[in-house]
């Protein structure tokens, strides 16, 4: 079987281990600064043909009382917790709850809902 294309089974197979980022560490995996200033208008951060539906969801959470943010990026996340990373790093700018939505994976943070709620939510 080959996984040349496999970037998930690739990076299980590097010879160094990939680690999470570290405290206060900018993602070098996305424009950071560009996602962080997009989510100041609506807060959302995604492709173009996305952002129309994903304000909408923005919209809708606010109307039910959840400050909602919502990232969604093709850029290539290396590890799981990398989507739980950024959430949390964007978490320190915007308050309320961040769900970061990567190719492979995803992760949120948020100053209202406790964790195990929100990954609870995130395998659903």
């Amino acid at each position: 079987m080959d996984n040349s294309d496999d970037s998930v089974t690739t990076l299980a197979y590097e010879a160094e281990p990939v680690m999470s980022l570290q405290e206060g560490e900018v993602p070098q995996w996305l424009d950071f600064e560009a996602v962080s200033r997009d989510l100041a208008d609506d807060g959302v951060s995604a492709p173009e043909p996305f952002v129309e539906g994903l304000r909408t969801v923005v919209t809708e959470a606010g109307d039910r009382g959840l400050d909602l943010k919502v990232v969604y990026t093709e850029a290539p996340a290396a590890v799981y917790t990398d989507a739980r990373d950024l959430a949390a790093l964007l978490n320190e700018e915007y308050e309320g709850t961040i769900l970061v939505r990567t190719p492979v994976f995803v992760g949120s943070s948020s100053d209202t809902i406790p964790r195990h709620k929100l990954e609870a939510g995130q395998d659903d």
